[in-house]
């Protein structure tokens, strides 16, 4: 449904690339939740693990890094010159401040390591997640549980032992 919405608005678009912007966003966000079907069956084992890896990677990079520079910078293209235009400009760069801040975090997911594996295994038990939890519940536990194992590792202390 929202990659016919996405297709439909890009063909109705004027010329002005703001506005394309815009009406190729819900095209974007249609790849994103096809993204997100890759990622739940590399879960459930129905793709290789690889490929679910790889999706996640994507879906994370769309989620923490495309989307917070995105969407402010799609409004300020459409705002005419003016202080409304400065200040989405202000929320754009808050948004790659925040793109940064996640992209640093995130590449410090070791998914090979036993320590970071072991801990998930153990996180995505006890969390109980579902399908119905949205991909956001998943990763989540993934960032939380990631994070904690490598910077357990980092400092030797006992988390990275688990």
């Amino acid at each position: 449904m929202l990659a016919a919405i996405g297709i439909d608005a890009v063909r109705h678009v004027d010329r002005r690339a703001g506005h394309l912007a815009l009406a190729a966003l819900p095209l974007m966000l249609a790849a994103h939740q096809i993204d997100e079907a890759f990622v739940w069956w590399g879960l459930q084992g129905h793709v290789p693990a690889a490929v679910g890896q790889v999706a996640t990677w994507v879906y994370l990079l769309f989620a923490f890094v495309v989307l917070p520079i995105y969407l402010p910078a799609t409004v300020r293209g459409l705002e005419p010159p003016g202080w409304r235009r400065t200040l989405m400009g202000a929320f754009t760069a808050g948004g790659a401040a925040v793109a940064a801040v996640l992209l640093v975090l995130v590449s410090f997911l070791d998914w090979d390591s036993d320590v970071f594996a072991a801990s998930l295994d153990l996180e995505l038990a006890s969390a109980d997640l579902h399908l119905g939890d949205g991909v956001y519940g998943y990763l989540a536990v993934v960032l939380d549980n990631g994070l904690e194992a490598r910077i357990g590792e980092v400092l030797g202390t006992e988390d990275a032992q688990r």
